[in-house]
């Protein structure tokens, strides 16, 4: 709540417009379950070291996030970014890996459809499953407007421009900027 009446504070300063929905989504308070949140840091700290003996152990924790509070659609994201992370990296057959994370992603994003790196998921799994190219660039150019300090979001948008679109330059745009947010 704090966060959204400083951002608005700092919007209505510099005169930014705000949509009627920005305004809405500044406004509210979200309700959070402390203990769904706990668990998802901690996954997010395990998981986010993107070995998979960190993201096995994420997977406890999201569980956990889950069972607290069914609605928190922040640990079914994560849950679909390290689903599709495993099955990249061939850890886990890539339809089920894919599918999966289709599943939780969707799941996320029917609960919260402002969740950048939900979308980035989503984008991902379109790209990598079902070769969407215009579904996966449009769903990573959401993510990053939705969340541009989304490190998950300017890497798999500069994976997506360097492979899919061979757009060296603007890939490397991203790749920096990812970087910039985390240097690890």
């Amino acid at each position: 709540a704090v966060q959204g009446q400083v951002a608005r504070a700092i919007a209505e300063a510099v005169h930014a417009a705000l949509t009627p929905q920005d305004l809405a989504r500044l406004s509210r308070a979200p309700r959070v379950n402390s203990e769904a949140h706990l668990a998802y840091l901690k996954a997010r700290h395990h998981g986010d070291g993107w070995t998979r003996e960190g993201i096995e152990k994420g997977f406890a924790y999201l569980q956990q996030a889950i069972a607290a509070d069914p609605t928190y659609a922040p640990a079914y994201a994560s849950l679909a970014k390290y689903l599709a992370v495993l099955g990249f990296w061939g850890h886990l057959p890539i339809r089920e890996a894919y599918a999966k994370a289709r599943e939780a992603v969707l799941r996320a994003l029917e609960l919260d459809q402002s969740l950048g790196e939900a979308h980035a998921v989503l984008a991902f799994v379109k790209w990598h499953l079902d070769w969407d190219l215009a579904g996966c660039e449009a769903g990573l150019r959401r993510a990053i407007e939705l969340s541009p300090s989304s490190e998950f979001a300017q890497m798999a948008y500069a994976n997506f421009l360097n492979i899919a679109r061979r757009d060296l330059d603007s890939g490397l745009v991203h790749a920096r900027l990812a970087l910039e947010i985390d240097p690890l």
